[in-house]
């Protein structure tokens, strides 16, 4: 849902993630766990994660 739109960005409600959050789950990836794994750890879709 995008609340406003203005010219630099799209600002959207509160649904986002935090940098340290995406990168944690990054991280998880690379350290060999499987993307099923981390997405139900962290309780996110195979979509967003990808």
């Amino acid at each position: 849902m995008v609340l406003w739109k203005d010219e630099r960005r799209v600002v959207m409600g509160n649904k986002g993630h935090r940098e340290e959050e995406i990168l944690r789950v990054l991280r998880e990836a690379e350290s060999g766990d499987t993307v099923v794994e981390i997405c139900r750890k962290h309780g996110i879709s195979q979509q967003t994660f990808y």
